[in-house]
């Protein structure tokens, strides 16, 4: 996930899975994109790429009109909002978005920041589930004490990223100038991993950009007691991740495995 520079204008919220790009997506980046570089913004169409509608100028002009009168919808509804409760402070919108479309928001004055929400791919444990049911096991696999404990991607789950990586790539380059300003992960190892390796261009202290990232246990799943979600104490995945700042981590640590 990365945060864009603060200003005051609406939140626009990316969750980064292999969407299929539909054609009711609506845009806008504030001037038109010409044909080279829609190229750079459109994947390839090859057999089996999650992405199935390419951008040409006509279906990017269609987008944008869609996304202005969108906007000129939402501004409407936050006047009335703001008449009603008699505040004049702006009010905050947000809306969900593929990859595709969060490219071509980066110009659009009328964005404030861009999250990119990323899901863990498989890992250990959810290979030990499957292989738990698989042999008739009763109860629950993650209170079995042979679950392992904050495991990391299986070998399915890195394939599962990696293709995620490619994704990425396509989106977050000089072309589209959709670049990461800052890297907030889960201290599970499962979700520290996925976000290295879908983003290894700007992995921690590597980098030109010298990306920031920290570990912030706000924005982990729920833990619902499974040993899988015990996560590692702060100084060995300090020691396994280098380069991340865990100080937020090491002040919340004991009520986070309590």
């Amino acid at each position: 996930m990365f945060v864009a520079p603060a200003r005051t204008r609406p939140v626009a919220t990316c969750l980064l899975r292999q969407i299929r790009c539909a054609s009711t997506t609506t845009t806008n980046t504030g001037r038109p994109f010409s044909s080279q570089q829609l190229q750079h913004v459109a994947p390839p169409s090859a057999a089996g790429y999650p992405y199935e509608h390419l951008y040409t100028e006509e279906n990017f002009t269609a987008l944008k009109v869609a996304h202005e009168a969108w906007l000129m919808q939402q501004r409407a509804s936050a006047v009335g909002n703001e008449e009603v409760i008699g505040s004049a402070a702006p009010a905050n919108i947000a809306r969900e978005m593929n990859m595709a479309e969060a490219a071509m928001m980066v110009p659009n004055p009328d964005v404030d920041k861009i999250l990119i929400l990323v899901r863990h791919g498989e890992a250990g444990h959810n290979v030990f589930e499957r292989d738990y049911m698989a042999c008739g096991r009763t109860g629950v696999a993650g209170f079995d004490k042979e679950c392992p404990q904050d495991p990391l991607l299986s070998s399915r789950g890195m394939g599962q990223v990696l293709n995620l990586s490619r994704t990425v790539d396509t989106y977050c380059n000089s072309h589209t100038h959709f670049f990461p300003e800052l890297f907030v992960v889960s201290p599970l190892r499962r979700a520290t991993q996925t976000a290295l390796i879908a983003f290894p261009r700007y992995a921690p202290g590597h980098t030109l950009r010298n990306t920031k990232w920290i570990c912030n246990k706000d924005v982990s799943e729920r833990s619902n007691g499974y040993y899988s979600d015990i996560s590692a104490p702060p100084q060995e995945l300090a020691d396994e991740f280098p380069g991340i700042d865990y100080s937020l981590y090491w002040d919340t640590y004991d009520s986070v495995n309590d």
